[in-house]
């Protein structure tokens, strides 16, 4: 019987530690949004990837910073075709 005792002690002692690790986890994405949303949401603009244009794809792998969108690609890729 108390080989259960230590078994239910240790999957208590690990949901602790899982409990620790996502609390951190949503902590350091707050952190990013409070930071991306004082800096006028500069991280988005300049690492997130733009909708409808597919060049921006391998930006996924690679960090550039002049991945931006420009105001011509806005309006190339903001109408939508027929049908």
């Amino acid at each position: 019987m108390e080989a259960r005792g230590q078994t239910a002690e240790i999957m208590i002692a690990e949901a602790r530690k899982a409990f620790w690790v996502m609390t951190g986890f949503i902590a350091v994405i707050w952190i990013l949004q409070i930071f991306n949303w004082l800096s006028g949401y500069a991280l988005g603009r300049e690492f997130a990837l733009r909708a409808w244009v597919p060049e921006s794809l391998p930006d996924i792998l690679r960090c550039t910073r002049n991945s931006t969108i420009s105001a011509s690609d806005l309006k190339r890729h903001s109408r939508r075709s027929p049908g």
